[in-house]
């Protein structure tokens, strides 16, 4: 176990990986080197401490994603009342009822903003370190290729929870990522999609907005083949089986 730890802590060692998949990655061999980077994992080990930072980026992928689309509705449910309250209204009720629901909404995009910053400013430290662990540049990895988040289970899954994949609108292949949204953010439906809320008949999405990692439950390990766990890691860190 203490040579493994050595091994794992080692800048020499670490940089002869990196030079090695940086060879792979060049002559496009992504997948040889994703498979180099996850032999290193299974070899190396993964201190608890590192299970807990992949367990938050599972957190920052779901807050990341209802923001954006959270997001999404509040600037299209803001323009409509701001065109009943200065274009549209018939009356000065009608027109105070639109400019306190415009407030509302105004604060809500602006508790929201403040939740997102907070969860940017945990995912900035932990993406500090990303480079020491083979798991995290795997993760990078898969993350800079266009449509990473379509692979097959993914599509599933959004599907059989009701989102866009079951349907024909396209929606989760396009890029929802913007703002200055890292990559972590490109995603799936979540109960903010506006769309599925126009589909559903719903006139507002979740919310408030929560950042908290316990709302990932399941074992980020993935121990088991086939558990959930190990399902997300390939989807979202070795992108191996799509």
């Amino acid at each position: 176990m203490g040579v493994r730890r050595v091994l794992r802590d080692s800048t020499t060692m670490t940089m002869i990986c990196q030079l090695i998949e940086s060879g792979l990655d060049r002559g496009y061999m992504v997948e040889m080197a994703q498979r180099f980077r996850r032999f290193q994992h299974r070899v190396l080990g993964f201190p608890d401490r590192e299970w807990e930072d992949l367990r938050a980026l599972y957190a920052f992928h779901e807050t990341f994603s209802v923001f954006d689309q959270r997001r999404d509705w509040l600037s299209k449910e803001s323009q409509r009342l701001e065109k009943i309250w200065i274009e549209e209204a018939n009356s000065d009720q009608e027109r105070s009822d639109a400019l306190h629901a415009y407030e509302e909404i105004w604060n809500e995009k602006h508790e929201d903003l403040h939740v997102f910053m907070d969860a940017c400013c945990d995912f900035r430290e932990i993406a500090a370190g990303f480079y020491r662990r083979p798991i995290f540049r795997a993760m990078l990895s898969t993350q800079s290729m266009p449509n990473w988040h379509m692979s097959a289970w993914l599509r599933s899954r959004c599907a059989e929870s009701g989102g866009c994949c079951a349907r024909n609108c396209g929606c989760c292949s396009k890029d929802r990522e913007g703002g200055g949204l890292p990559p972590l953010a490109v995603a799936h439906c979540t109960p903010a999609c506006s769309c599925c809320l126009e589909h559903l008949g719903f006139d507002k999405p979740i919310g408030p907005l929560e950042y908290s990692l316990e709302n990932i439950s399941f074992d980020v390990r993935g121990k088991e083949a086939g558990s959930f766990g190990a399902k997300m890691l390939n989807a979202f860190v070795w992108n191996l089986e799509r």
